[in-house]
């Protein structure tokens, strides 16, 4: 068609400034929405296969940098930090990135948990050669005891429920639960060596075993660094969507541990590391302990879960360096409130 039989073409119409500075706020949200749709749906109990995850309609994968305009962070940094001890290498460790974030980074997320620390409370209990998630158990108090047991254990002087790899019973004037891949027997030394001071579970470790970790069943802070598959050259094994570098404290992480599959990742810093999906969203993730108390993970999401992928999410991790509370801050972080995060 042409001029003649459409007439002239309207007049260019340029949009007023506050509509265009609204248009790249609501383009922001959208982006750490869509982001947000990682996380898992919180620690409801149910177990899982294990197996690889279906492969999931992959996300748009960011090339750079965060786009200008979007959004700044509408809540104040978490109310409760996150930094482990002092690492050989430097100050404490507040977070975790790539290469120490570099050009890939596409953004920064700090998720706070309302009411972490007034919910249940942890207490990680391991073997002398147990590590994440295997040879450990943890104590959860309090927790609701549930439906009568088909069985029950003595500890302390009173009856525990029992099952496959728990323990439920009566202390204080509540319940605790210790959960693990432990043998019934050395649960129940766990459950007898058990005390509640201040509403929380204070383990004197049994002989053979070592108290690693006490903290709110949710972690109340979570600092996570985004990527492309692509920008990290691992688009082969894990597909185009996000990859994700995150630090959290561990106990309900754990806990949850306890309740799938999860499978022998090798090491990571020398550390040993545990693959595992269904508990913190995407395809897969893989975790490790940066640092006592917090567990450091890669997940992703894009290409179903294999070897492969398993084998890139460890390469990833290698590649994670800590963070201190300086340079994190720098990086600008979006803050938002999750009140679904798992444990």
């Amino acid at each position: 068609m042409d001029v003649i039989e459409n007439g002239p073409p309207e007049p260019r119409w340029t949009p007023p400034g506050w509509l265009a500075t609204l248009a790249l706020a609501l383009v922001g949200a959208v982006v750490v929405a869509g982001f947000l749709g990682l996380r898992a749906s919180g620690p409801d109990g149910s177990a899982d296969s294990g197996r690889p995850a279906a492969s999931r309609t992959p996300a748009a994968a960011p090339d750079g940098p965060a786009t200008p305009g979007v959004p700044a962070s509408p809540l104040a940094p978490c109310p409760v930090d996150l930094a482990g001890p002092a690492t050989a290498d430097g100050p404490p460790v507040a977070a975790l990135a790539v290469d120490d974030l570099g050009a890939s980074a596409s953004q920064t997320i700090e998720r706070c948990a309302p009411g972490a620390q007034d919910g249940p409370w942890t207490a990680v209990v391991r073997r002398t050669s147990g590590v994440l998630g295997r040879g450990s158990a943890v104590v959860t108090y309090p927790v609701d005891p549930g439906p009568p047991p088909t069985r029950t254990v003595p500890v302390g002087g009173v009856d525990a429920g029992a099952g496959d790899g728990w323990l439920v019973w009566p202390l204080g004037d509540r319940h605790a639960r210790v959960r693990g891949d432990l043998a019934e027997a050395e649960l129940a030394r766990i459950a007898a060596a058990t005390t509640v001071v201040d509403g929380r579970p204070l383990v004197d470790a049994p002989a053979g075993f070592r108290l690693v970790h006490t903290g709110p069943y949710r972690s109340p802070t979570v600092r996570e660094v985004r990527y492309g598959a692509v920008t990290l050259d691992e688009q082969a094994a894990l597909g185009s969507g996000l990859v994700v570098v995150g630090l959290r404290t561990g106990g309900g992480l754990e806990d949850l541990m306890h309740l799938t599959t999860t499978v022998d990742a090798g090491l990571v810093a020398g550390r040993p590391a545990r693959a595992f999906t269904g508990l913190l969203g995407g395809n897969a993730a893989l975790a490790w302990e940066p640092a006592p108390g917090l567990v450091g993970y890669v997940l992703y999401s894009g290409a179903p879960w294999d070897d492969d992928a398993t084998a890139a999410m460890r390469r990833v991790a290698e590649r994670a360096v800590p963070l201190d509370a300086i340079r994190w801050r720098a990086s600008g972080p979006f803050v938002v409130e999750d009140h679904d995060l798992p444990g």
